[in-house]
């Protein structure tokens, strides 16, 4: 495969994985949402509001870089290959 082949199908890959995590995340808020309204439970205040705490935090940085790793990893797969 040539090498702009593979950035392409690189970029490709990048974009279809951001998309399917934007897609499960966005999926599980509406579904959480709705949960907690039937159950009588405004939560928009209280997550505009929301102020994490050390391990909330921690947690926040691991599940970004997670998530960097997996959509940005094609990209990374390139650099190895040189």
């Amino acid at each position: 495969m040539a090498a702009d082949d593979k950035r392409t199908a690189a970029l490709f890959e990048m974009v279809l994985n951001t998309v399917q995590e934007l897609w499960i995340v966005k999926d599980r808020q509406m579904v959480l949402e709705r949960v907690l309204s039937d159950s009588g439970v405004d939560v928009a205040a209280a997550v505009d509001n929301f102020q994490p705490d050390a391990e909330m935090t921690a947690q926040i940085d691991a599940a970004r870089r997670q998530l960097l790793a997996k959509c940005l990893g094609p990209a990374n797969d390139l650099d190895e290959a040189k």
